[in-house]
């Protein structure tokens, strides 16, 4: 029985289209086809059909193989397996196309190879679109995992809030300075937790969404999460050096949530024989990006589990030894990738650990506005 195939021939030569044909179905297939040798032809039939593979010509009269690629990948950002097939293409040119998204390139005299280049292709093609499904079902659970979290916590905050408030209303007078600064601390923490939350509920509902169109003060995000955890230069070997970053595209709260988690991970990693140290770097990296090092003097960690960190519930250590969940920097890719960035460790830093990560700034223009 013939298999079905589905083929779009960027192709003008009639002769060459029915080489192409004969082939295939000496091959053992049944050839559902469509030949269109212009961009308005190819875009028509890449936009109201579905193709298994698309088979281009590199040299057309008024068309040509590179300009059918730049169309399908970059223009429509289409996954089809592409195969050029040409009378003839030099090495440079080849490459050049594999360059631009073809997947192979056939020679007109030598078709008896180009139905094991389509089933190939077709079967790499099955086999991306598969990892892509599996990873937007890893997205959407990551997702309600938060959503779920984020629900669970609400009572625990709201009942904090409650007995501070009881504190506040029943026992405020019978407090010092110093309890009354407690207290203050307490209410301010379980605020920014409740806004934490709800960002990051937000966040697992609408994914990029929640991010556009705000700014933030990568400045202020790091300040005010080292007073909220209680970290100076009295406390710690602190040092921050942003130079002339400050405004970033983006969420505060959620970049705050990524700024936090780096440095709780870094208290709970510490050294127990060394003065506690952190820094903070920012740099222009062009293109409208930066880069941020969330640096310490810690316990490391080892270049081999430098990308197993960012999956969810991954553990290096035992909950004997350090307590956690193993969620904080899987949340934190999901945040920075967001955002439009990278996160990532620096395996080549061994006096403790250093985490980058990059986001997208905005002009001198924005930040007067």
């Amino acid at each position: 029985m013939r298999k079905k195939l589905n083929v779009l021939l960027v192709e003008d030569s009639y002769d060459d289209l029915e080489l192409l044909l004969r082939m295939l179905q000496r091959a053992g297939y049944d050839p559902n086809y469509k030949c269109v040798d212009s961009a308005e032809k190819l875009t028509e039939a890449l936009t109201y059909e579905t193709w298994d593979i698309v088979l281009t010509d590199c040299h057309l009269p008024q068309f040509s193989g590179a300009r059918a690629i730049g169309l399908i990948r970059e223009t429509l950002g289409l996954d089809l397996p592409i195969i050029v097939v040409s009378g003839a293409i030099g090495e440079e040119t080849a490459v050049r196309l594999i360059k631009a998204g073809a997947q192979d390139y056939v020679l007109k005299d030598k078709l008896a190879r180009l139905p094991v280049a389509i089933e190939r292709e077709i079967r790499a093609a099955e086999t991306r679109r598969a990892k892509k499904e599996s990873e937007a079902q890893m997205v959407l659970e990551r997702a309600n995992f938060i959503s779920i979290v984020a629900h669970d916590l609400r009572a625990p905050i709201q009942r904090i809030e409650t007995m501070v408030q009881l504190l506040r209303s029943d026992y405020e007078d019978k407090f010092d300075e110093d309890g009354k600064d407690i207290v203050f601390r307490v209410e301010r923490s379980a605020a920014r937790l409740r806004l934490m939350l709800a960002s990051l509920l937000a966040y697992s509902r609408y994914g990029r969404d929640a991010t556009n169109g705000k700014v933030a003060s990568l400045k202020s995000t790091i300040d005010e999460v080292l007073e909220n955890v209680g970290i100076d230069r009295t406390t710690a070997d602190l040092e921050v050096e942003l130079g002339s970053v400050d405004w970033i595209k983006g969420d505060s709260v959620l970049i705050g949530h990524v700024i936090l988690n780096l440095v709780s991970n870094a208290l709970k990693f510490r050294r127990k024989d060394v003065r506690f140290g952190i820094s903070f770097k920012a740099q222009h990296i062009g293109n409208g990006n930066i880069q941020v090092s969330v640096t310490d003097n810690g316990i490391g960690i080892e270049p081999r589990f430098a990308d197993k960190v960012f999956d969810i519930f991954y553990r290096l250590h035992d909950e004997d030894e350090y307590e956690g969940t193993g969620i904080g920097l899987a949340i934190c890719k999901k945040i920075i990738t967001d955002h439009g960035g990278t996160i990532w460790v620096d395996k080549n830093y061994s006096d403790g650990a250093s985490i980058n990560f990059t986001l997208n700034s905005i002009d001198e223009k924005r930040q007067s506005a």
